[in-house]
């Protein structure tokens, strides 16, 4: 039995009396519910049911979460429904121990390294509020270990103009002229792959150079000033009289209709693999112009331009500068605070007095 997705579907295949089956599921929860209930059915196991206690402290900790964006909060419910199934039910949750999660574990090794670094530390900010609420203490560094568990990814983490424009190149016909709207919206405005899916011909402001980014996630939607390369690019794309309701992607498909988030993320997949680039991904785009612009721009002024509400996610672009960019930075720091250098035609004998 096996869970695979296709397109905007979930599949569930499995034998049976010498016989092939298949089910749609339209999520993956639903998909891997049904495996579950299939594996117990074909092996007379029945289901184990979730850990009863923790089902009530993790309703409560997902109660927290009701006003975060729906992403967020359905993997949260994702991965604590995980977790209460992986639990034993004999064991109470003030003895919980790591070797009582090790099906948990398990589980996770199915994920991408990024969604695992996602479920830890939606588990490890669910421990430390049932440490809060009830006393429920687990060694989480022996559950997941710093060196194993939460790390960065040895990869690349930003797009050049010439990486980009590449794949933009290596893409078929009817998908170049919309990886190129996407590679130009990234790098230039710093704008996420949904955010250019979700962009209008009417976001687009000639008279005062100015483009209405629809936001992505649960923020306001923000007016950003663009630069002349970018600028003579909408120019160019938006002719006067244009629709504002048309969707800039529809502008740029040759086909005339507008484009998904998904149907953006494939066919930048497949030209990344024919243009035998490194494993970038569209929203490395945004990275990359968040990397250019932490250098020179206020940590406020980079936040209300990039959307961001914690200012740790802008710091997290300036330590991506390096080293030097750091020594730069502490230097110009340094160099404000320090008193302004004598007058050159002053003398010894004045500065004295």
């Amino acid at each position: 039995m096996i869970v695979t997705r296709k397109k905007n579907r979930w599949v569930l295949d499995w034998r049976e009396n010498g016989h092939r089956h298949r089910a749609h599921f339209p999520t993956e929860a639903q998909a891997r519910h049904a495996l579950v209930v299939k594996h117990a059915a074909l092996h007379r196991v029945p289901p184990r049911s979730a850990h009863r206690d923790l089902q009530e402290l993790a309703a409560r900790f997902l109660a927290g979460k009701a006003g975060c964006h729906p992403n967020h909060y359905n993997a949260v419910k994702h991965y604590l429904d995980l977790l209460c199934q992986a639990t034993p039910n004999n064991v109470s949750p003030l003895q919980l121990q790591p070797q009582h999660l090790v099906p948990l574990r398990r589980a996770l090794l199915r994920y991408s390294g990024n969604t695992r670094i996602q479920a830890e530390t939606i588990l490890r900010g669910f421990f430390r509020y049932a440490w809060h609420i009830a006393k429920i203490h687990c060694p989480v560094d022996e559950l997941f270990p710093r060196s194993g568990g939460l790390r960065v990814l040895l990869r690349q983490t930003t797009t050049t103009r010439e990486q980009a424009s590449a794949i933009a190149s290596a893409a078929p016909l009817r998908a170049r002229a919309p990886l190129q709207l996407l590679a130009t919206l990234g790098i230039e405005a710093g704008l996420r792959i949904q955010e250019v899916a979700d962009a209008q011909a009417g976001d687009w402001n000639p008279q005062a150079r100015e483009l209405t980014i629809r936001s992505a996630k649960m923020h306001e939607h923000r007016v950003n000033p663009v630069n002349p390369r970018l600028a003579a690019y909408l120019n160019n794309l938006v002719a006067p009289g244009t629709d504002p309701q048309i969707s800039l992607t529809a502008l740029a498909n040759p086909r005339g209709t507008p484009l998904s988030k998904n149907s953006l993320s494939t066919d930048w997949t497949r030209a990344r693999r024919a243009a035998k680039q490194p494993k970038v991904t569209p929203h490395d785009l945004r990275r990359t112009w968040a990397t250019e612009h932490a250098e020179f721009t206020p940590l406020p002024v980079l936040m209300d331009l990039a959307g961001w509400r914690l200012p740790r996610t802008a710091i997290h672009y300036l330590m991506q500068q390096g080293q030097a960019a750091k020594r730069a930075a502490v230097a110009r720091a340094w160099n404000a605070h320090q008193p302004a250098p004598p007058d050159p035609g002053e003398t010894k004998k004045d500065t004295l007095q």
